[in-house]
């Protein structure tokens, strides 16, 4: 149970890296109104397991024109602080137009992904990283951040390639309630006119 424990905590962030690897980086548009309203922490829900005792929670952070996403891994499926396992975080830039959709309820947000780090918050999954040298990472340690490097093309582990991608999505926020195009950053586009505009059940976050 334990090493099953390890590839899925392996795998989950290997496939949170995946989605902040887009290539074809663009420059974050200039002469985008900025929502003050915006500022703070936004925190989903806890996402489950229904076959292993593994969740994770994400909070999106916004401060000035400064931008985080930090994912927390659990080894139960409750999200619980006491079981939390390990974290990724990606940070960059942002700016948004809450009326750069017309004729459209959400507005425009761009992302543009500077830099990644990891941190494990257990010697399992400490173990397990350093494994495998993930992104040319030979030695992590549970309880100190590791900073992806920014050009990892010669590691087979490390699916970011290049940093400095930009994504483009849509949102909307409504009182203590922010929320993404479906399928949120994940399925943000690296082109500008392939923007999606659908606003997703699922990706929703409460102010924290």
């Amino acid at each position: 149970m334990k090493n099953i424990l390890k590839l899925s905590c392996l795998g989950l962030i290997t496939a949170s890296l995946i989605a902040c690897s887009k290539e074809d980086a663009k420059e974050v548009a200039n002469n985008v109104a900025e929502n003050p309203e915006l500022n703070g922490k936004f925190q989903s829900e806890c996402f489950g397991s229904d076959v292993l005792d593994f969740s994770y929670r994400e909070t999106l952070e916004f401060a000035g024109n400064q931008f985080s996403q930090i994912r927390n891994y659990y080894s139960t499926d409750t999200c619980s602080n006491e079981s939390l396992v390990g974290n990724l975080s990606v940070n960059g830039d942002f700016v948004i137009d809450a009326d750069g959709l017309p004729d459209h309820p959400a507005g425009s947000i761009e992302i543009q992904f500077d830099e990644a780090e990891i941190t494990p918050q257990s010697e399992d999954l400490a173990s397990a990283l350093s494994s495998v040298e993930l992104c040319g990472i030979e030695n992590f340690e549970s309880g100190v951040t590791s900073e992806v490097p920014k050009k990892s093309s010669d590691n087979w582990t490390c699916p970011i390639r290049d940093f400095s991608s930009t994504v483009y999505g849509s949102y909307q926020l409504e009182g203590d309630e922010l929320r993404l195009n479906k399928g949120g950053l994940e399925a943000m586009s690296t082109e500008v006119d392939e923007r999606p505009k659908e606003l997703g059940k699922a990706s929703v976050y409460l102010r924290n």
